[in-house]
């Protein structure tokens, strides 16, 4: 055979076997360690690192803990630490939902969810060590070396990472990109252990499931999401329990304060002894706009309120005021908050009444709020920190009630010199129980957690006070 020949010979032949040789892509998958080590890492990856904006570190940390509890799932027969792994991944996965229950409810503010916090700390440590375990174990039977090993600096990381939440460290700029660099050198490095265990030459042992891998991900993601709509709505819809409202007699008090100017639509909704304590009115005025041109429809997005604001002054210079609501448009049943904020010349602010009114089936029902105080407490505004006495609570309707309203009717003493008085109202308006992480909503007002907008609103009324003859 020619040279010329020979050379065609063997140009065809290369031809030929690339077409039977597997692509680079190809023979990479055959790594059958590739897939439930790269799901462990992922998982790993975003239970790792908390994300706290538009609720990314409960979708992350959801993701990851199934990732986690499939990728051992296939490794489960390979050694008893692998299934150790698996098992501590189904106890991850009921943790986390624990997790979710805490981060949605009450419970949230409870002294044990630092027991809580230190238990998962340790719970995934250990966790950490066991996956390490496993892997010696497979390097150990094939004779060979692991060349990373990130599961020491992995626990060293969580540690550090769980020791400045709950120290509520605040990082410098610096210390912060060193703490991601090292997330991503330990990432990195648990993405290659599954090539180094594939080089070793040992062969995975089959872990048959019943379950796919996508319908155990959908499964458990429906149930965590079904468990969060329903721990929302049970813990962000307070109980609330009414009695017939009976309108009261009328007497000659009531119609002193009615010829004074007070609504008679809303003296109805004092019982006797609160009207016999304005038996000595001098002065009765109601507003239906508030300062700075505010209209008394408070706008809440396209749900609407209606506010008014009464004040009585009596002879022994004291201020009842009565701060009314009642729902125009839209229903409120997931706790809303009030904060009502006096005028700095008040003194021996009181809280005299309040309640909750509302038609189910055609019938009026009182009731309580739920939540109502009145203390002298630190509260923050843009301004800084204060300490006054003010009144905070919160409050929703029964599912079904129509025609909501409320009142808060309060008193305190002025001084004799003649001044304007100022009454502040904030309100919150939560139109969906979905708070997540849990929180009181009056909290949240006097942290000044709230941003004024669709949710959270403020009105203020004023009184010329003068002195009585």
């Amino acid at each position: 055979m020619s040279e010329n020949k020979n050379n065609e010979f063997d140009q065809d032949m290369i031809n030929r076997l690339s077409d039977i040789m597997p692509s680079e892509e190809e023979i990479w998958s055959a790594n059958p360690w590739k897939i439930p080590i790269d799901l462990i890492t992922w998982g790993l990856a975003f239970t790792m690192f908390f994300i706290k904006i538009w609720n990314l570190d409960y979708i992350l940390s959801t993701i990851g803990v199934i990732l986690m509890f499939l990728g051992f799932r296939s490794l489960r027969n390979e050694n008893i630490w692998f299934k150790m792994c698996w098992i501590l991944s189904i106890i991850r996965l009921l943790m986390h939902w624990v997790s979710l229950i805490f981060d949605t409810s009450p419970l949230s503010a409870q002294k044990y969810t630092t027991v809580f916090g230190i238990t998962t700390l340790i719970f995934l440590i250990v966790f950490l060590l066991l996956f390490r375990k496993a892997l010696m174990t497979v390097f150990d039977q094939e004779r060979h070396k692991m060349e990373r090993d990130p599961l020491i600096a992995a626990s060293a990381w969580i540690a550090i990472m769980f020791f400045l939440a709950f120290a509520n460290a605040t990082l410098h700029w610096i210390l912060f990109i060193i703490i991601i660099i090292c997330y991503i050198f330990i990432i990195r490095s648990l993405f290659r252990v599954g090539d180094n265990i594939d080089d070793t030459g040992y062969r995975l042992k089959p872990a048959p499931v019943r379950v796919s891998n996508n319908r155990m991900t959908l499964i458990y993601i429906a149930l965590t999401i079904l468990l969060v709509l329903v721990s929302c709505i049970l813990s962000n819809h307070l109980r609330v329990e009414g009695q017939q409202y009976k309108q009261p007699d009328t007497t000659s008090t009531r119609e002193i304060l009615i010829n004074k100017g007070f609504p008679e639509d809303l003296l109805v909704y004092l019982s006797s002894q609160d009207v016999e304590q304005m038996r000595d009115t001098v002065n009765v005025e109601t507003h239906t706009k508030y300062s700075g041109g505010i209209d008394n429809i408070i706008k809440f997005g396209l749900h609407k309120m209606e506010a008014k604001t009464v004040f009585v002054q009596t002879k022994d210079n004291f201020i009842y005021v009565l701060q009314y609501f009642h729902w125009l448009k839209g229903k409120t049943y997931w706790q809303d908050g009030i904060q009502i904020i006096p005028d700095t010349n008040a003194t021996k602010l009181e809280l005299i009444s309040s309640g909750l009114l509302y038609d189910l089936q055609d019938v009026t029902y009182k009731a309580d709020f739920p939540r109502l105080q009145c203390k002298d407490t630190n509260y923050t505004t843009f301004f800084g920190s204060n300490q006054r006495w003010q009144i905070y609570g919160a409050f929703n309707y029964p599912f079904g009630s129509r025609n909501q309203r409320g009142y808060v009717l309060y008193r305190y003493s002025v001084p004799e010199e003649p001044f304007c008085i100022i009454s502040f109202v904030n309100y919150v308006h939560n139109q969906l129980p979905f708070i997540i992480p849990y929180f009181n909503t009056e909290d949240k007002l006097l942290n000044d957690d709230c941003s004024i907008g669709d949710k959270w609103q403020q009105y203020k009324a004023d009184y010329n006070y003068y002195k009585t003859q």
